[in-house]
Formats: structure tokens, sequence, C-alpha cells
């Protein structure tokens, strides 16, 4: 799980999937996300227990809450399942608060689908208003699609995934938002298969709102929202 001030090169990973250059394995994905700029966090969640995890770049460290399974199989080496109302916070800090360009990304694998279910949660709410961005499952017909959604200068914004997704199957999630230019999501499918791994990618785009804003300081949270609710059932992984 990477957080990053400066977005993701997302077209390059667009055009490189569907140009066959990431369709022998997921090290190829990897490779074309090593040249984006400078992550302000990476958590790679290969520990073997908690309650504290250290990202591997910018020093942060992420609290478990719950009883998550750590070393289960991922999509690059190990990942972290989250159940019942496990889930992860990350403190404070201004990277991850970010009010200009941004991005965040990482790969999960849910085993079912819960309305709203939070993958990546900053938002507080002030009154019926809610601050800050949050990337989760759906409602509704949607629940099985992943939705982002930002709360500019301007105003709310968001979008709703077409892909479908299926419990049990990889995906990749990239996350974008240019304040003077566009939200976008891409979830990119992992399809393995006995020659490899194949890669499915679609991005949604709508044009942003403005500077982030937030009700305070916020934390990162990861598969749940501050309470416990909205729990994502599944794995994550880097």
């Amino acid at each position: 799980m990477r957080f990053k001030v400066k977005p993701l090169a997302v077209l390059l990973l667009f055009v490189a999937l569907n140009a066959g250059i990431a369709k022998q394995s997921i090290a190829s994905v990897k490779t074309i996300r090593s040249l984006a700029p400078v992550e302000s966090v990476w958590f790679k969640f290969e520990d073997q227990a908690g309650p504290q995890l250290v990202d591997s770049e910018g020093g942060a460290t992420a609290t478990v809450i719950g009883d998550p399974r750590f070393g289960v199989d991922g999509s690059y080496d190990s990942a972290i399942e989250l159940r019942g109302q496990s889930r992860m916070t990350i403190g404070y800090q201004s990277g991850l608060n970010p009010t200009q360009a941004f991005s965040a990304s990482f790969w999960f694998r849910p085993k079912s689908f819960c309305s709203f279910a939070r993958l990546v949660d900053t938002s507080e709410s002030t009154g019926a208003i809610t601050q800050g961005y949050r990337i989760c499952l759906g409602n509704g017909d949607n629940t099985n699609n992943l939705m982002f959604i930002v709360r500019g200068q301007q105003g709310a914004v968001g979008v709703v995934h077409p892909e479908e997704l299926r419990a049990g199957f990889w995906y990749y999630c990239v996350a974008n938002y240019q304040n003077n230019g566009q939200l976008r999501l891409t979830v990119i499918r992992q399809s393995r298969q006995l020659t490899g791994s194949t890669f499915h990618a679609a991005t949604q785009s709508v044009n942003a709102r403005g500077a982030v804003r937030y009700t305070q300081a916020s934390p990162v949270r990861v598969g749940a929202n501050a309470n416990g609710g909205a729990a994502f059932d599944g794995s994550m992984d880097e």
C-alpha cells in the first residue's frame, strides 16, 4: 500500500498493461510502479505479527487493531487478511492529508461485499458534511464496485468504477486526485493462469473540485471506519 503527494503515472501503467508489457508476472507491475515519484509511505505487509507495522520508506507507523491474519498468500509474497472488525490506523502526517495532488495505490482481494466497506479512509464528518477522502465499496447495486470520493473546496466529487469485483480475485487500485485537474480511479484485475498472470485495466475519471478539505489532522484508516464499522472483508497487499 502506497501513498504519495504527487500523482502516480496512471496513464503509463494503463498503456503498458494494454500493450502486454505486464502480462508475464506481477514483477512487471512493480517495475512500472518504480518509475513513479518517491512515495510518502509504503507498507508491504510482509509482517508476521503486530500490533505495530513500520512502512518501508517514510518511517510512518501503523497500529493494527483486532485480529487480522498475517502471512497469507498475497499478490506479491505475503499479505494481511482483515476479518471481523480488524483494521489498521496510520498515524497522522501531512503527506497523508494532502490538499493538492496525491495518489494511493494497493492490491486487494475481497472475500465478501458489504455496503460502503472501507479500504482507505480519512473522512470525518462535521454535521451532515463529510470531509477528506475515502476509497470504499459502493452500496445497493454497486456494493461490488469500488468508489473513490473526495471533498474539495468546491464540494464533493466521486466515481464508481465499472469493474464488477469478484470474491477471491486480486485487484490493483490506483486512486489519483489532481485538485486542478481530475479525480481518477483505475482498477486492474489480475487473472492467474498456468502460463502466468494476465491483467485487465480500466480507468474512470471526473473533474476535480479543488483542494481537499479536512475537518482536522486525520489519520488514515485501513479496513474499516474509526469505530470499526463498514469493515472490509478480505486481504490487502502492497
